[in-house]
């Protein structure tokens, strides 16, 4: 795509989505086990999260798109000490500046049609709407898998109020592997598509504000800043 992205799908906002639903209904079961931890903040808008017209009602479409933020050259594993989503550009400006210029095409396209656009800032379920949008399925490490990029796909979300042609909804294709799950350092991911955040590295290591319980120290090893060993092992990955 002109624009950079590795995918982009459409779901419609203004009609009933059993698959969209369903994502919801995960979302709730998880902030029902505790399982976000001490971030507070994702108890709030709940509704608006899984449902995006409650928030903008004259919303009809949905556009997800996909941003490949791989770099083959750089290391993995223990040693690598910040996680590779932020070590390069910030990808709120990158992804989000594309956004803007999909906008503006839109705009374009039908004349006196509104557009907003999102990335991580507004309270929506992204992978599920991400999914629901075809533009991947959802991995037992509760990451989005995307065919080109594998797990490395930042997420984005335009959304307007033009009735567009819905893509179909992504099959999971996971199947009997488990190599993100073995390979949790802290055994975070329990069950498929469940992540208890408060035994991910990540979590620890940038959003929990509280010391970190000693028995996960030794786990953690010279990580810094997040953790990419569930999506390192994923085998999608010989695609990105």
């Amino acid at each position: 795509m002109r624009l950079g992205f590795v995918g982009a799908g459409v779901a419609r906002l203004d009609v009933p989505d059993p698959a969209a639903e369903a994502g919801a209904a995960h979302y709730r079961a998880w902030l029902a086990r505790g399982d976000h931890g001490a971030m507070e903040w994702l108890e709030r808008m709940v509704e608006e999260r899984s449902h995006p017209r409650t928030l903008w009602p004259a919303a009809r479409s949905l556009v997800a798109v996909a941003w490949n933020y791989h770099r083959p050259d750089e290391p993995t594993g223990r040693d690598a000490g910040i996680a590779r989503y932020a070590r390069g550009r910030d990808y709120h400006r990158a992804v989000g500046s594309r956004l803007k210029a999909l906008a503006r095409f839109a705009r374009a396209r039908w004349p006196g049609c509104e557009a907003r656009t999102s990335v991580d800032t507004g309270p929506f379920l992204e992978r599920t709407w991400a999914e629901r949008a075809g533009v991947g399925f959802l991995g037992k490490h509760a990451h989005l898998i995307q065919r080109e990029a594998g797990n490395w796909a930042m997420l984005g979300e335009l959304l307007l109020d033009v009735a567009l042609e819905p893509d179909a909804a992504a099959v999971r294709r996971c199947g009997s592997c488990t190599r993100c799950m073995d390979a949790c350092p802290t055994g975070a991911i329990p069950a498929p598509y469940q992540v208890d955040a408060r035994r991910c590295i990540s979590y620890l290591t940038i959003e929990l504000a509280d010391a970190i319980p000693m028995p996960l120290r030794p786990l953690i090893g010279q990580r810094i800043f997040g953790c990419d060993d569930c999506l390192d092992a994923c085998p999608w990955n010989r695609f990105a």
